[in-house]
């Protein structure tokens, strides 16, 4: 898997280079992580129409006809909230949509427990505070704040 790294200046993920110039690989928490959080998942129609868009998103990835069977599918639905107010109402959705794309990570035995505490902070903008603990106390927690332009999921 390439390495992603987020870059909050911008408020998206940087592919990462080897020191040989190549594109660098890992299997990291944080790769997993953002992979998880800012691919876009699909959703049914009624989330579509709810959420005042007009069609679908996803990554084509997930097509059973590419996905191995026993891969999960990776990716959450906050591009359902690009429309939205950041009001406290849409932190509590966005959190509970941040957690159900992490939770595979839990089924996996990848993480003991998942926080997500979402927040705004500044006018535009969406803070994801994920904290993922180890299942192994020698493994060191993955705490990461992710802030996203509001408009840009």
């Amino acid at each position: 898997m390439l390495r992603l790294k987020w870059d909050n200046s911008v408020g998206r993920a940087r592919l990462q280079l080897a020191d040989d110039g190549t594109l660098a690989s890992d299997g990291g928490i944080e790769t997993l992580a953002i992979l998880s959080l800012f691919t876009d998942a699909e959703a049914s129609p009624a989330e579509i129409t709810t959420a005042g868009l007009d069609r679908q998103r996803g990554w084509w990835a997930h097509a059973d006809s590419v996905r191995p069977a026993d891969t999960p599918k990776m990716g959450s639905k906050l591009w359902l909230l690009t429309r939205e107010k950041t009001t406290l109402a849409t932190l509590r959705r966005a959190e509970d949509i941040a957690l159900e794309s992490l939770v595979w990570l839990k089924a996996r035995g990848i993480a003991k427990s998942i926080q997500v505490v979402a927040s705004r902070p500044r006018a535009g903008w969406l803070g994801l505070e994920i904290d993922i603990v180890r299942p192994s106390s020698l493994l060191p927690s993955f705490r990461r704040l992710w802030e996203v332009k509001h408009n840009a999921f």
